[in-house]
This record gives C-alpha cells, structure tokens and sequence, in this order.
C-alpha cells in the first residue's frame, strides 16, 4: 500500500553528521526527501563532545558539502546555545561557522539553563550576535525550548515567527 506525496510536499529527514554518507544522502534524495535537517549542534569539538555527540565539526561540514552534491537545495543545521561554561565568544564563533555553510535554515536550540543566563543579562549578548546576521537572516525561524524567557529571547529575535518548533535537546552532563 502506497500514498501520494504532493510533489510541492517539503519532506524532511534528520540526519546525523556521524553516520551519513554521500551515498545514503544520495539514496535519500532519489527517494524524493527534498530537505535536510542536520545536528550539526556545534562547531567547538569540546563542546560536542560534552553534548556526547559520535561527530565532529569536520564531519557536520563534510555531510554539508555531500547533502550539496546529493542534490539537496535545503538544509536547515541545528546549533545548541546556552551550554553550560560556553561564552559568548564560543557562540559568536559557532553562529559563524554555521552561517559559513550556507544553509537556508538555522534552528537555534537553547538548553533550559538560558533562562538563569537571560536574567543575568545574556540577552544582550544574544541581541550583538543576531546583529552579527545578515539583515535578510535576522528574521530566520528559530527552535526552542518554550520556557518564558526562551519566549521572550525568541518574540525578540523573530519579530513575526511565523514557525516555532518545540523540541527539548537531551543533556546528560
């Protein structure tokens, strides 16, 4: 038994950096997957080791260039903010990594603890980084934890969401 998928139908896939290949990506795209989302999560390898993820950042840019080659036109790349001990120099440098890949989407995942950050002040710190954007980017959708200054970073940042995505990143530190 079958179904019929709209061919203006986004239909996207979650890929992991340390598991893909060109070939899978390929495979994937044949099979009429038109969107990549990949955790990449972030560029400092101190931190994706504490995130306890099996990639690194070279390999999150290596499943960018082959999802390119697979034929894939949009990705969206998850980053995690807010972990604990990261500064916003770390996060400064993770955004521009990112943003050096090209992908059409960035969701911004924040670990809970941005709460206690936001009410020392944080918020500004996050307002000079979304600065650093692109004008035509600062609008980008955003992915977050829903907790109310996470509400309120994301009210600031996308002036008129029209997507929010709720998804709470798993820690175990």
């Amino acid at each position: 038994a079958g179904f019929e998928v709209d061919e203006a139908a986004e239909v996207t896939l979650e890929v992991n950096p340390g598991t893909a290949s060109l070939d899978k990506l390929k495979r994937y795209r044949q099979l009429g997957i038109n969107r990549l989302s990949i955790g990449v999560q972030s560029a400092k390898e101190e931190e994706l080791a504490l995130l306890g993820r099996i990639h690194t950042f070279e390999e999150a840019k290596q499943t960018v260039f082959w999802a390119r080659e697979a034929g894939f036109t949009n990705l969206s790349l998850d980053l995690i903010s807010a972990l604990p001990g990261q500064s916003l120099e770390d996060y400064k440098e993770n955004v521009e990594a990112i943003l050096a890949l090209k992908p059409e989407h960035i969701s911004m995942l924040i670990l809970d603890e941005a709460d206690e950050m936001l009410d020392m002040g944080f918020q500004e710190d996050i307002d000079r980084v979304v600065a650093l954007l692109p004008e035509e980017r600062q609008t980008l959708l955003f992915s977050a934890t829903m907790s109310p200054a996470i509400r309120k970073l994301v009210d600031s940042v996308a002036k008129e969401p029209q997507e929010i995505a709720i998804e709470r990143p798993q820690l175990t530190v």
